[in-house]
This record gives C-alpha cells, structure tokens and sequence, in this order.
C-alpha cells in the first residue's frame, strides 16, 4: 500500500508509474511520489515556493524522469524524488525541475491550442495537442541547475498526415504510439526521435520517413484501447476485452503471455534464432499481422501443451493417406516437429490462433456456440449488456521490465459451460493407459481440473490433420480439420516472400 503522511492531501485523481518510481496528482493539484514501497510519499514542489506556476493537471514517470503538464506554464519534469527516510515527518521535497519552452497553453484565433496529453521516454518528452499535432524535446541537460533543457522542441513527421485527429498517446521506455480517432495506431520510438532531433529541418521529409518505426497492421482499425509497454514487449488492449501482443520476449520468460518455448508456445508464432534456452524468443511476421491473443482459458493452455507432446511422438500415416506431392516435406519425417518447422510452423500457428478464437463454440465438428452465431459475425453489445462478454474479459493490461499483468472478469457459469463442451467422459480400452500430459504444465494461469473419469476430447482426437496454405498436409486421422476464418495465404501471414522471419524485429 502507498503511504503519505500529510493530513490536507485531497483524493488521488491520477496514478502514473515509471520504472522505480510512481506519481499522483490529487484533486487539489498537489503531486506526491513514491521511490519505493516501504517509503512514505513526499508531496513534490518547485526549487524555489510552493507553485509551479499553476495548477498541475497531469502527471507522467518516466523511465528516468518524472514530469507534470501545468497548462499556464508546460510540460515540468525534474528527477525522481528518493526518500531516504531521514525525516520519519518529512511530507514534501524542492526539486529542480526543467520547463520545456513553447509548451504553455496558447490562444489563437480560434481559440486555445493546449497539451492533450504527454509521455516521457527514455531522455525524450513526447506530446500531443489540441491542433493534432506532435512535438516532442531531448531532455538532456548539460547542468543540473538549468531550468530548461538544452535542445529545442521539434514537430515530429509522419503522425499528422490526411488530417488525422489524434485522440491519445501512449508508450514506456522506447518506444510509443499515437491513436487516432479514425482507429489507426501510429507506432514512434525513440531511435526515430533522436534522428529527427538531430537533422532538424536540414533533411527531406521523404529521407526521414523511412526510419520511423513500421504500424504494426494487426492493432490498425482492430478496437484497440490501450497499449501497455515492458522493456522489449507490449500488449494491446482491444475493445472485446482480448488482449494482443508484440514484441520480443526476453530470455523466453514468458512476457508475451502465450506460454512457454517449451511448453508449445512455438505453436503460437514464437521462435527462436538459435536452439538454445537462454535466447530471446520473437513473434512471426503474421503475429503483427493477423495479431496474437493471451488466454486465460485453462483447457486452451492444456490444448497447447498437448500439441507440444504429441508433435515429439513417432509420426504413423494412416495406411489410407496418400502423400500429396505438393507437400513441402519429401524426407521421411520421424514426427510432426520435423515437418513443422520454418514457415510450416509459422502457418501452423494461424490456424492454432483461430481455433483459440473460437473455442467458446466448442469443437469445430459441433458447432456449438455460447458467444456468437455460426456465421462468426460480431454481435452488437449493448451498453450495460455482460451477456455476449466471453468467460474471460480483460478490463485492464499492464507490462514493466520483463513482467506483464492484467486485470481480468472472469465468469465463472460460462467458464463451466465452455469446459464442458472439451471435456468428456473418458474412453476406456485403447485410451485407458495413455499418460496425461495436461497434470504439470508451468506457465499456465491455472490447471483445469479434469477428473479421473474424464478426459479432453482432443486427447481422443490425434494431432490435427491440417492442410497449410503452402501446401503441406499434416498427416492424421479423420476429415481435414477446418479453418475457422478460412485458410489464409502465405503472402497473408508475410510468409513465403523474400523477407526472414525476423523482419519484425524491434518493432
């Protein structure tokens, strides 16, 4: 819990977190910090008095910074507070704080231009007006008793074309992106910033948009809410109350919340430049495509997991399969593993993402349906309906360092449902002695807790028998399984062209 001592604070409007230190702005205006949780928070005043020149409206910490926008002044940022303790009745601390110039609220002849919003990078401040522009500003000091930074503010280009109203920014560390109101997701970074910063309006605008980071076309006109940042991943928030995400998972620690390496994650896009398991894991081309969900549905994690065990069993065609030329494979494969690699596995994962996007309907020879009717269409929610919501409805998503986190409704009476349409009573006499590779499974949110009498119907079913876009066949018993939205192209999931597999990397 954090703490303050003072007794005249009035209610906390808004909490901002950087990376080792956290803001609050009460009602009043006043700005409190926290440097750690065992610390009281200080109330933060300017070098000298006890205003900063108005009253502060919003807060943001930094990466190393923290900072306020105070509309008749501007964008304020000073180091972070530290409390040593020293003082058990200390309740507030001077800082020197910086004023970004050209920052404060401006009258025009229609009226104010002001700061709708601002975020601190890694030594940048990045900001949005009410004219829907974006300016951002180095941060760099040569002193620590200036009062403004060395560099000048600076319109950044590529954000404001086909006059786009920009609604909102988000970003963390290095990287950031900018909402607009017609849907679109316009991704910066830092390394963009510093370039821009550094030609000034000596280079070509066409010379200087090809260094901006590319808009990752899965969160284009895809609902997307909010944005939540770690130090080499990130997560969207979709209206639907799905989470997506991006980016690189640092030492396969499980960030990207898809699960572990290990653990079958590689069905879901991941992979691995090398075999080893202290390596960065990265996403394929079409999960910043098509897009990637978390889940929290236990049996999905369970699924996943299986799909990892069974793809190490010894491969055996059934006798009536031919082997279609076509196939990309020619050797003979000892298991599902050497034919899903590469660009098989990548595709492999597309039809693994809309299987997990449909399981709320149950098995795909079903049809049963609990969350939207069979021709997939988005049912429109009312307002204050919770009865098309799935059994998991994210509300809120978070991420830090390499950690990530999120606020979930969970229904428990659907959840039950959605269980009993993979859950069935379990087969005895050729299935009776199969081990259950669901009992142990790490990373998963939590265990579905399947009886002894009780099996999942794809244990019964073998791996899926799936025809990819590239022409592969997995081999299989049964029908060809099929693909929920249709069977992409390879050009669809940026497979099959010239560009590796990686070339998403750091986007």
């Amino acid at each position: 819990m954090l703490e303050y001592i003072t007794q005249s604070t009035s209610a906390v409007r808004q909490f901002s977190s950087g990376r080792r230190h956290i803001l609050a702005l009460t009602d009043d205006g006043e700005i409190i910090s926290w440097d750690r949780i065992d610390a009281k928070g200080l109330k933060v005043f300017p070098r000298s008095g006890r205003d900063f020149g108005g009253k502060p409206i919003k807060v943001s910490a930094g990466w190393a910074e923290s900072s306020a926008y105070v509309p008749e002044a501007g964008i304020i940022f000073w180091d972070p507070v530290r409390n040593n303790q020293s003082d058990d009745m200390d309740d507030s601390i001077h800082v020197k704080e910086k004023l970004i110039p050209g920052t404060a609220r401006k009258r025009t002849e229609n009226g104010y231009i002001e700061i709708t919003k601002h975020v601190i990078l890694t030594n940048f401040a990045v900001w949005i007006t009410s004219d829907s522009k974006i300016y951002a500003c180095d941060l760099h000091v040569d002193s620590a008793e200036q009062d403004a930074p060395t560099g000048t503010p600076f319109e950044v280009p590529g954000f404001s074309g086909d006059n786009s109203e920009l609604k909102d920014i988000q970003g963390q560390f290095e990287k950031f992106a900018v909402f607009t109101a017609s849907g679109k997701v316009i991704s910066g970074d830092v390394q963009y910033l510093r370039r821009c910063a550094e030609v000034g309006s000596n280079l070509i605008l066409a010379e200087l948009l090809p260094s901006k980071p590319r808009d990752i076309p899965a969160l284009q006109h895809t609902g997307v809410i909010g944005l939540a940042y770690g130090d080499y991943h990130y997560h969207a928030l979709h209206v639907n109350g799905k989470i997506t995400s991006y980016g690189t998972e640092s030492k396969q620690c499980g960030s990207l919340g898809l699960g572990h390496y290990e653990e079958g994650a590689k069905f879901r896009g991941l992979f691995r430049e090398r075999a080893l398991p202290q390596v960065d894991a990265c996403l394929t081309p079409a999960a910043y495509l098509r897009g990637r969900q978390v889940w929290f549905e236990p049996e999905l994690r369970d699924w996943l997991k299986w799909l990892q065990d069974s793809s190490l069993r010894p491969l055996v065609e059934s006798s009536h399969q031919e082997r279609s030329e076509s196939q990309a494979w020619t050797e003979h494969p000892r298991n599902f593993a050497d034919i899903l690699n590469g660009e098989a596995q990548a595709a492999f994962s597309e039809w693994v993402e809309q299987e997990g996007r449909h399981w709320e309907e149950g098995p795909a020879a079903s049809r049963t349906s609990l969350s939207a009717p069979e021709d997939h269409a988005p049912k429109k929610q009312e307002s204050g309906d919770y009865v098309n919501l799935g059994a998991y409805f994210v509300i809120a998503v978070a991420a830090a360092g390499w950690h990530s986190g999120a606020l979930v409704l969970k229904d428990e009476e659907k959840a039950w449902e959605v269980r009993n349409l993979w859950v069935v009573p379990k087969r005895h006499g050729d299935h009776e002695d199969h081990e259950d590779h669901t009992k142990s499974m790490p990373g998963a949110f939590q265990h579905l807790d399947v009886g002894e009498d009780e099996e999942y119907i794809f244990q019964n079913e073998g791996f899926p028998r799936v025809q990819l876009p590239n022409g592969t066949e997995l081999p299989g018993p049964g029908e060809l399984r099929p693909w929920r939205d249709g069977m992409p192209t390879m050009q669809d999931m940026g497979l099959g062209q010239d560009e590796p597999q990686n070339v998403w990397l750091g986007a």
